[in-house]
């Protein structure tokens, strides 16, 4: 089972289908999406 969850990063929205219960790897994706609240530029941008 999972559920979506609204992540807001700038002014979008991603709906990201959540795995319950909560494992290892929510907590990244998580982590993943605090980090790239910090950064700037295009997330595809490995200049």
């Amino acid at each position: 089972m999972g559920k979506i969850e609204d992540y807001k990063i700038g002014n979008s929205t991603l709906k990201i289908y959540s795995r319950l219960p909560y494992r290892l790897e929510c907590k990244f994706e998580e982590l993943i999406f605090e980090m790239r609240r910090n950064m700037v530029g295009k997330p595809t941008d490995f200049d």
